[in-house]
């Protein structure tokens, strides 16, 4: 084994985990022998790793990381160095502009669609590890289907508190994702119920948190992350993510929000300010992840926390758009409108689980707000009312009828912009000018 010494950007591996070298050497060891047994078990004529010769070593020292590694057809000790801490640690994937997971909205196709506006990184919505372990239908319903060369890189979100429950769903999605997020963060009733999320985080279960993505780290050869949200106290949040940290986590995204209760869950704007005070306690790439509601919003969380990327949630389905440099913070109704459309068409390419994803996405980007009597479609209210438009939603039974209420949606738009039109240009022949429609507002000349 080539000595620590030699290769020195696993010092920067060492001191980002504040391990000493010693500590390094045998927590390498121990893996290669675990693999080298494993190798034997399987038949193998030859030990799994090898050595290169020296000037391989030196090479790698260089940091020809990847044109070394893809070019590499044996498996050798420094290649396993490589996969265990340039790939987990100093190779993630890129990370500045992140669409959040959520659950009964992060299908294929609308990730797809975030990635057309913008978006470095994409979560697949929280999956539960003891489902995806032993229900090959859910596996199959909620994940396989939902994924794509074109979605990369991507990150699979898992739910539970089970070491080798956690481990065995995350070694079934490993060949298809590029990171694995432990939830520390859903703060609603059924985690409470299923302890996991952000109840998983509290003080007390710190302990089966750190064995958890140590267990995660040790098995994987992709990195572990994991998301948060603050916990009581700045200090304890600190603490907390420090210990993730130590334990191996290789990203860590921030929901700048105490936990709340299982019926409340947001008190006032996000605390950024913790954000920032996370970021500047750790060495790994932190998320900042709340207070952005419009895309200016983006660089001014990223200014004000430090934080290596944003990560966007709710305000993503209002606008799926809001990742793209420079995009409007007010977006049109048509621009609303033409990427619902965009949407439904990447939905008849890749299906979402259940048609209610499709359902929500166009509730969302219709701007729905309020319920019951006081529901309202803010975006469209001035085309149809909300009961109509609730109840074409609800009756469509296919991609295809929404597409149609959309459709219908946007004729009327047509309709009601040639109308003012016709109304101004009546005005304009009064005093001899012409009057035409143009990117929202009636222009004389």
């Amino acid at each position: 084994m080539a000595p620590l010494t030699d290769v020195g950007e696993y010092g920067r591996a060492a001191e980002m985990y504040a391990w000493d070298r010693n500590e390094l050497r045998k927590k390498i060891s121990k893996l290669i022998k675990k693999a080298n047994d494993a190798g034997v078990a399987e038949g193998s004529r030859s030990p799994r790793f090898e050595k290169h010769s020296n000037s391989c070593i030196r090479r790698l020292g260089g940091g020809y990381f990847f044109e070394w590694v893809h070019a590499c057809r044996t498996s050798c000790e420094t290649c396993y160095y490589y996969k265990l801490f340039y790939v987990r640690i100093m190779a993630l994937p890129a990370h500045r502009r992140v669409a959040a997971p959520m659950v009964g909205c992060s299908d294929l196709a609308f990730r797809l669609l975030c990635r057309r506006y913008g978006a470095d990184l994409t979560y697949t919505e929280m999956l539960y590890a003891d489902r995806f372990v032993g229900d090959e239908e859910y596996r199959q319903t909620y994940f396989l289907s939902q994924i794509s060369s074109a979605d990369r890189p991507l990150v699979v979100q898992f739910g539970g508190n089970d070491a080798p429950t956690l481990v065995a769903a995350a070694l079934l999605a490993q060949p298809h994702c590029d990171a694995v997020d432990l939830n520390l963060g859903c703060p609603q009733k059924r985690a409470c119920e299923g302890l996991y999320g952000a109840y998983l985080a509290d003080r007390e279960h710190w302990p089966r948190v750190f064995a958890i993505v140590r267990a995660l780290v040790d098995a994987l050869a992709v990195p572990v992350f994991c998301k948060i949200r603050l916990q009581p106290t700045l200090a304890e949040t600190v603490r907390f993510a420090r210990g993730l940290q130590a334990a191996g986590c290789g990203l860590l995204a921030v929901h700048g929000r105490q936990r709340g209760s299982a019926t409340r869950r947001r008190a006032g704007p996000a605390d950024l300010s913790a954000v920032r005070a996370i970021k500047h306690a750790l060495r790994i790439p932190v998320l900042t992840n709340g207070n952005v509601r419009r895309a200016s919003d983006i660089e001014a969380a990223l200014r004000r926390t430090r934080a290596d990327g944003a990560m966007v949630a709710e305000p993503l389905l209002r606008n799926p758009s809001i990742l793209q440099h420079g995009a409007a913070d007010r977006p049109s109704l048509r621009h609303r409108l033409l990427l619902l459309l965009e949407y439904l068409e990447l939905a008849a390419a890749h299906p979402p689980p259940e048609l209610q994803y499709a359902r929500h996405h166009l509730s969302w980007g219709l701007g729905r707000d309020g319920a019951g009597a006081r529901l309202r479609y803010k975006h469209v209210a001035q085309l149809v009312d909300a009961p109509a438009l609730r109840e074409a939603l609800t009756a469509a039974t296919s991609l295809h009828q929404l597409r149609e209420v959309v459709t219908e949606l946007v004729q009327r738009l047509d309709d009601a912009e040639a109308a003012r039109v016709s109304v101004h240009e009546e005005a304009a022949r009064s005093v001899g000018t012409r009057a035409f429609w143009c990117g929202g507002v009636v222009v004389f000349e």
